[in-house]
């Protein structure tokens, strides 16, 4: 009984254990950690392998970019912010357009019906 008692909680302790060494304790790329360590002269390809390593997705406009490439931040990054956002986008409709079933794609986000867009057909100029 003791031996079933100690394989229990040895089993329960390992288990516990494994669960709290899950996750990154790294703190999230912003953009603003971007622009100073392009400040401090860093190279590009380090802020870009930082950028394709990071999970962070950043939603920018057109004229935030334009705000960024003032504050110093490289061309290279610029683009690659532009190209994931982009990618975001083309993988975000996809995941849309898929139908219901265990083979969609996760996270769920809802399904909506297909808009199906129908010209009316003209009047017969008689009537």
């Amino acid at each position: 009984m003791k031996f079933k008692m100690l394989a229990v909680t040895l089993c329960a302790s390992v288990l516990l254990s494994a669960c709290a060494s899950l996750g990154d304790t790294s703190p999230p790329l912003t953009i603003d950690a971007l622009v100073a360590r392009a400040k401090t002269g860093e190279s590009n390809e380090s802020l870009l392998a930082s950028l394709r390593a990071s999970r962070e997705r950043f939603q920018l406009s057109g004229s935030e970019l334009a705000k960024l490439k003032e504050r110093g931040l490289p061309d290279a990054v610029l683009d690659e912010l532009q190209a994931r956002q982009i990618a975001d986008a083309r993988e975000e409709e996809w995941r849309r357009s898929q139908p219901i079933g265990w083979w969609r794609a996760w996270p769920y986000y809802g399904y909506s019906q297909p808009v199906i867009i129908v010209r009316p057909t003209p009047k017969p100029k008689g009537t």
